[in-house]
């Protein structure tokens, strides 16, 4: 296996996120957090968990997945990405 080490992010239960299994990640989307007022990553995994990263490690977190093209435009701008 191999795991990818994180430096912060949040869980869905509200723990660190340590490192994530690449394998194991079979989508990633953003969402309005109200709890926290901002913008998470969340990457769904294969037995349909949820990891969700703040977003101010949300590009760091993309960069360590090898997809640091999307460490910029994550969040979903309904302009830009629905016209």
């Amino acid at each position: 296996m191999n795991f990818i080490p994180f430096k912060g992010g949040v869980t869905a239960t509200g723990g660190k996120l340590l490192w994530v299994n690449e394998n194991s990640v079979a989508a990633g989307f953003s969402m309005w957090s109200k709890e926290y007022k901002e913008y998470m990553l969340v990457l769904l995994l294969n037995n349909n968990r949820q990891i969700r990263i703040r977003e101010d490690d949300a590009p760091a977190a993309l960069e360590e997945l090898g997809l640091g093209e999307y460490s910029d435009s994550w969040i979903l701008n309904l302009e830009a990405d629905l016209s």
